[in-house]
């Protein structure tokens, strides 16, 4: 008999202790219940990274490139590049990481899923990118502009929504900063060339960080999209 009675009891306080802790665990929307250790809360708020090795590692630092480099670049990886590399093609492995990230599990690279909202000089995107590691964009601060060939492994054969890109991502950041730079000098100019993607064209080319001309000082403006490498 004693057995007996102890048995729905011992039930009854497991299945009540379940209940509180399904209760103090629920989350509505990105709004954590204030029953979390303010650790926990914060582990929550980083976005997740797959496991698995990336098949294939990337240059992660900035550096001086001319065309050819380019070329060899994209022969090594076998990137798309209408002008350069037409019949290339990669393999990415894209997951949705939660909190406006995209894991490339080919790469093991962490993108921003959409980038920044308006175009913006060169200086203003390392401005840009400063911000989103003040504020740990997704839980990190180690976000950067990404090198010519980080970038150039988005860009897809085929054309989506207007952009050579899969539409995992926002197609509005139609061309994109990177890390990468060529100095420029001439009798009538001087200054810095950086390479850019066209995802709108599925290209590779130059323009200008900034120039001293007899015309004055120039700049282009271009859109960002960040990327950080997943330990």
């Amino acid at each position: 008999m004693r057995k007996s009675f102890l048995l729905p009891l011992l039930c009854s306080l497991l299945l009540g202790g379940c209940a509180s802790l399904k209760a103090d665990r629920k989350v509505e929307g990105n709004s954590f219940s204030s029953t979390y250790p303010e650790s926990e809360k914060e582990s929550m708020k980083i976005a997740s990274i797959p496991e698995g090795a990336a098949k294939v590692s990337l240059r992660t630092e900035s550096k001086k490139l001319i065309e050819e480099d380019i070329r060899k670049m994209l022969a090594r990886y076998g990137f798309y590049d209408a002008d350069l590399n037409w019949w290339g093609w990669f393999d990415n492995d894209f997951v949705d990481s939660g909190y406006g990230t995209i894991t490339d599990n080919a790469t093991g690279l962490m993108w921003q899923k959409t980038g920044s909202s308006r175009t913006r000089t060169w200086a203003r995107a390392q401005e840009y990118v400063k911000e989103l590691n003040k504020y740990e964009f997704a839980g990190y601060s180690d976000w950067r502009l990404p090198t010519i060939e980080e970038l150039a492994s988005l860009v897809e054969r085929e054309k989506v929504n207007g952009v050579h890109i899969d539409p995992v991502f926002d197609s509005k950041q139609k061309t994109c900063w990177s890390a990468d730079y060529n100095p420029t000098s001439t009798i009538r100019v001087s200054g810095y060339e950086g390479w850019i993607v066209k995802f709108d064209e599925g290209t590779i080319t130059q323009t200008i960080w900034s120039l001293v001309t007899y015309h004055g000082y120039e700049q282009t403006s271009w859109y960002i999209r960040a990327v950080r490498s997943v330990k």
